[in-house]
């Protein structure tokens, strides 16, 4: 049994997760309030505290991670041990599970790694059909993208993705503070995992996901 340690959108509150153990750890983006340089030092010292506790670490950027996108290399290179796995439109293999990671979502205003809807199906199509494990920042249209005014934020040319990815079982998401929770639709459990609420207050704690 490989346990999954999931998180989401802690915007630089990470201080205050209580993080349990596990065998992957795993955060959806939004590591930071604005993505600059010094807010990922924290980010940074935090994840090598971690290392001893988890067979591996995995990261992907969120809108609000624009040195991410700016300049990667810098920030990855620079500020995180060698160990952590940071995926943007790539795939990895651990422990047999095939995992994949994107960082983008829906336009909403001028965040980091946004487009269009349609756009997106460019980095979907990346998405090896063998994954088992899909990480993105945003949702799926419908489902647990639900924001405070009942408006729904996912992406449609993600659902549309998802549903020809005949060997996924997990897909972990944030974005939406407001949708946390998990739903098993077919044979995909679906996880948002955002720490923070709707007013920006850590109230959610990592869920913990278990594959044979």
């Amino acid at each position: 049994m490989i346990k999954l340690v999931c998180l989401s959108d802690t915007h630089s509150k990470h201080k205050q997760v209580i993080v349990p153990d596990g065998d992957i750890l795993i955060h959806a983006g939004d590591l930071t309030p604005r993505g600059n340089y010094y807010e990922f030092i924290s980010v940074a010292n935090w994840f090598r505290e971690l290392k001893n506790r988890f067979q591996h670490r995995i990261m992907i950027a969120g809108n609000h991670d624009w040195g991410l996108q700016i300049n990667r290399n810098s920030v990855i290179k620079t500020l995180f041990d060698e160990d952590l796995i940071y995926l943007q439109d790539e795939s990895i293999e651990l422990c047999g599970i095939k995992f994949h990671g994107s960082p983008w979502t829906p336009q909403f205003y001028n965040w980091a790694f946004m487009d269009h809807d349609e756009e997106l199906a460019q980095y979907w199509a990346k998405i090896p059909g063998d994954t088992q494990v899909l990480i993105t920042h945003g949702p799926p249209f419908g489902i647990l993208d639900q924001e405070s005014d009942n408006a729904r934020c996912g992406s449609k040319s993600l659902l549309s993705r998802i549903a020809s990815l005949q060997h996924l079982t997990q897909h972990i998401f944030g974005h939406i503070h407001e949708g946390y929770g998990s739903i098993k639709i077919q044979d995909v459990s679906f996880h948002n995992v955002a720490s923070l609420n709707g007013a920006y207050k850590y109230q959610n704690p990592p869920q913990i996901i278990e594959i044979e």
